[in-house]
């Protein structure tokens, strides 16, 4: 059996074709010639059309990012240039400025600080150490890590696994008959500190003398830092 309607169904689709085509032609005739229309076709256009040159110019001359230099020994400063420097210093007298999960802490020999648990691997009694040293200074020098300190670290040992005081979340939405409580405890973790390490020498401070890392100021008391002993 022929099928004898196809010829008419696409002369009949390709008849309505050109009449939305015409009729398109007309609207766009009719509206280009008014100025509210392009007023407002311009209001959202304008701005998609600065943001794609601007994007165009970003990707034909790319900003050139220089990442500081890392210098592992950090920038030293003398407090008194007269009265030198003493080393070792003395084990409670010195303190470091350490880094633990995004927390950062002021520590000395034998004080106890509070962190978030560090995992299931880390059991009480064993022995840490916490090598992002931010800072370390003493009661003759100040030593600032860029980003950190390299030669130095601090070493403590695991107290007590607690958890912390209940927090409780709270939500309600006003008119609608909802709230809901719920308390939350984070496992956290008791340090006692019991080294602050920073090994430097004669030979390091004249190689950070050279490279310009190491500054001489006058003297200044941080006596306030340290515990009496």
């Amino acid at each position: 059996m022929q099928m004898t309607a196809q010829p008419q169904m696409r002369m009949f689709s390709k008849y309505f074709e050109e009449l939305d085509k015409a009729s398109f032609e007309d609207i766009d005739a009719t509206y280009m010639h008014n100025k509210e229309y392009l007023r407002l076709m311009n209001h959202w256009k304008a701005p998609l059309e600065k943001k794609r040159l601007r994007r165009l110019r970003k990707e034909a001359n790319p900003p050139e990012i220089v990442p500081p230099a890392e210098n592992p020994d950090g920038v030293l400063t003398v407090h008194d240039a007269q009265q030198g420097v003493t080393l070792p210093p003395h084990p409670y007298k010195i303190f470091a400025v350490v880094n633990v999960k995004g927390m950062q802490m002021r520590v000395i020999k034998d004080t106890r600080v509070l962190i978030e648990d560090l995992g299931e691997d880390y059991s009480v009694g064993q022995q840490i150490v916490l090598e992002d040293v931010l800072m370390v200074g003493t009661a003759d020098y100040t030593c600032l890590g860029r980003p950190s300190v390299g030669n130095a670290r601090v070493l403590a040992t695991i107290e007590e696994k607690t958890r912390s005081t209940k927090a409780i979340i709270f939500k309600k939405r006003r008119r609608k008959g909802y709230q809901k409580s719920q308390g939350h405890k984070q496992t956290m973790m008791v340090l006692r500190i019991d080294q602050v390490e920073h090994n430097i020498d004669e030979t390091d401070l004249e190689r950070m003398q050279q490279q310009g890392d190491l500054k001489l100021q006058e003297a200044s008391d941080l006596q306030g830092y340290f515990r009496d002993h």
